[in-house]
């Protein structure tokens, strides 16, 4: 008796364990539906890449500078009398840019305007009590160029290092580098620049 019913138990067994058994057809259709969604998936994340990078990460409205602007302390002056504010910035951080900069976080910048289709800014960099501007050149929402222009150092005891610019009404931008003791210059060099068309910032 014992050995009927484990035999019925046995073969009741198998027949479950067939009929759960999914057919191959049925496994191969499982297997394409993956394949489909894995391929979907890679075709939108691919899309919203080609999308962020039509979206410009430099807001480029309503510069209204005034050229010349003389200096650092002139742009801030123009900022507040022209109701010219300075912008987030949304840019991506590159590794060349995080070099230049003091912080790398709540960064803010002035635009100033196209060449083409080159975004030009003038990134505010807070290095306590130093602050200094950062030239920068963007195309298609990539750093193409810096430039520090202008920068503030002293040893506390009368040397003073100044880095300061002017961007002219042609759009060259001319850095004056000086060096002074005891409030006497005792260094003066001007270099000019200029921005290509592809965002490079070549000197003259």
């Amino acid at each position: 008796m014992k050995n009927i019913i484990f035999t019925s138990v046995l073969i009741l067994t198998m027949f479950i364990s067939c009929k759960q058994k999914p057919k191959l057809s049925e496994v191969n259709q499982v297997q394409e539906s993956i394949s489909n969604t894995t391929s979907n998936e890679k075709e939108i994340e691919s899309l919203n890449t080609s999308i962020d990078k039509q979206i410009n990460c430099i807001n480029t409205s309503n510069s209204n500078f005034i050229y010349p602007i003389q200096g650092g302390s002139q742009l801030i002056a123009l900022g507040m009398e022209e109701k010219i504010e300075l912008r987030e910035f949304k840019c991506e951080i590159s590794e060349k840019l995080k070099l230049s900069l003091c912080l790398t976080e709540d960064i803010s910048y002035y635009f100033l305007k196209n060449i083409k289709k080159v975004n030009t800014i003038i990134i505010y960099d807070e290095c306590g009590d130093n602050n200094q501007y950062i030239l920068a050149t963007y195309l298609n929402n990539e750093l193409i160029d810096i430039l520090k222009i202008y920068s503030f150092w002293t040893d506390g005891e009368g040397k003073e290092n100044i880095t300061d610019f002017e961007i002219l009404k042609n759009f060259e931008i001319k850095i004056i580098e000086s060096e002074l003791e005891n409030n006497k210059k005792i260094k003066n060099i001007e270099i000019f620049y200029k921005i290509n068309s592809k965002g490079k910032i070549v000197k003259l």
